[in-house]
């Protein structure tokens, strides 16, 4: 299963990596370039499709979050805010 984790900043870690917005961009200037390069947004507690609701399943062993269109179980969810 996972671990995940909401830091004190909001965004949504999962196993270690910071989750990214699959439907939300942003334009960002890069380093190499004059251009500027779109990238997704980190996934987090500002958004309208993060939901607020966590529940505990399974007499405490499973942790849901309720993000995007669907839901995400956890092993272990830490909530840093």
């Amino acid at each position: 299963m996972q671990k995940g984790k909401i830091n004190k900043d909001g965004n949504l870690i999962i196993n270690g990596k910071i989750k990214y917005c699959p439907y939300s961009t942003i334009m960002t200037a890069t380093a190499t370039s004059a251009g500027k390069k779109q990238v997704n947004k980190r996934c987090g507690d500002w958004c309208a499709l993060f939901g607020e609701n966590i529940s505990v399943r399974g007499s405490g062993k499973l942790t849901s979050i309720n993000i995007c269109k669907g839901e995400i179980l956890f092993d272990e969810l830490i909530d840093e805010r």
